[in-house]
């Protein structure tokens, strides 16, 4: 009947297009995925291959026979690597019956020491010491005292598992060629200076004048004897003079 053949036709048409497609032709994947398309040299469909971490998206399907494949569509992110790093929750702690120092304070001298570190937090701990009769004391130039003193030097010194703080004594005299003008925190508001023949200094104790370390302590400048020729020089201000 006369009546089939636009039927036959319609078919050969739809027959005709996906085979259009498989050489060459474009075609556009509905894939949800956002795929990177056709495999080189296969029939470049598109879409058929997951996209990984690409968003939502149509992609394209190969040309020119499939020779090439098709890209993905633009996805919401930007794939792994592009979160930034996380610092978890835990905090870092001494083992147990360790002792934490404080931030940036030095080990007890006596004292063994190490840190822990946990996610991104760090701590030094004095490992426990055996119990004992001995007890810390302070050295020659240093006084015991409950806590630092804003301002002071001091250090700590730990045996038999007692800890101790001990302030380094900086009275001026105690170095014959030195002269402090300030101690501590007066350091950073005083405002001096130095003689000739002498050079600034800072230290833990506090700041000044000093002459070189070569001076002697004292000269005998008594009439008499041979006289020192720094008895008549202005070298050495801070080396005592014997008239």
């Amino acid at each position: 009947m006369t009546t089939t053949a636009p039927f036959r036709l319609l078919g050969l048409l739809f027959l005709v297009t996906p085979l259009a497609a498989a050489c060459g032709g474009t075609f556009v994947s509905t894939d949800e995925d956002g795929g990177t398309g056709g495999d080189v040299g296969t029939d470049g469909t598109g879409g058929t291959t997951d996209g990984g971490i690409g968003g939502s998206g149509n992609s394209t399907g190969g040309s020119s026979g499939g020779s090439e494949p098709g890209t993905g569509g633009e996805g919401a992110q930007t794939g792994t690597g592009g979160e930034p790093t996380v610092c978890c929750l835990a905090e870092a702690t001494c083992d147990p019956y360790d002792l934490q120092l404080e931030p940036g304070e030095e080990c007890p001298i006596g004292g063994e020491c190490y840190t822990n570190t946990i996610c991104c937090s760090t701590v030094t701990c004095m490992e426990e010491q055996a119990l004992c009769d001995a007890i810390p004391v302070c050295q020659e130039g240093e006084t015991e005292v409950p806590s630092c003193p804003e301002g002071s030097s001091c250090v700590k010194r730990a045996l038999c598992g007692t800890v101790i703080t001990c302030q380094t004594e900086c009275e001026d005299g105690r170095e014959p060629y030195r002269e402090y003008v300030a101690f501590g925190a007066d350091c950073q508001v005083v405002d001096y200076q130095c003689p000739e023949h002498t050079t600034s200094f800072t230290n833990e104790c506090g700041c000044g004048c000093e002459q070189p370390e070569t001076c002697p302590e004292f000269v005998d400048c008594m009439p008499g004897g041979q006289v020192d020729p720094l008895c008549s020089s202005d070298e050495c201000p801070y080396t005592t003079r014997a008239l």
